[in-house]
This record gives structure tokens, sequence and C-alpha cells, in this order.
């Protein structure tokens, strides 16, 4: 049985509108993530090695999910490990 709920397809014009919302969530979701790999006493290689594949792994389950770019990634987890 098919749901029309669980295959919503959003008007083009609510994604360009909220592209930039959706960048700053997912910037704030991978220095968040990165922030606690490093006070779990992870090195920042091993937090790009994880999100970066995080990064991957979502791509390949969700087409067009990939929001940030890897140097992107690796601009958040420089910024986290920083600190």
């Amino acid at each position: 049985m098919d749901f029309d709920w669980m295959n919503v397809e959003l008007p083009q014009d609510i994604i360009e509108r909220n592209a930039e919302h959706r960048a700053d969530m997912a910037r704030n979701d991978v220095r968040v993530h990165a922030s606690l790999l490093r006070r779990l006493g992870h090195d920042a290689a091993y937090a790009k090695h994880r999100l970066l594949g995080n990064q991957g792994w979502a791509a390949e389950l969700i087409p067009d999910s990939a929001v940030l770019t890897a140097e992107q990634v690796r601009e958040q987890i420089a910024k986290a490990y920083a600190r």
C-alpha cells in the first residue's frame, strides 16, 4: 500500500528558498559531531575520516542529500578542533 505522506516531492521553489538554511544546519551538524569526537579524545584525522564517511554514506542512501562539499566538511572540522 502506498502512502502519499511518505514520499512527498517538495516543490523546487521551497527547496531553493531553504537551501541556505539547509547548508547552515549541515555545517552546524558537522561542527557538533567534530566537537564531540574531539572531546572523546579522537584526533582531527579520525574526525575527517569518520565525518566524510558519514556524508558519503548518507549520499548513498538519500540521493541529492549532500549539502556540503568535502572541503566544507574539512573546514568545519578544522573549526571544531581549533577551539
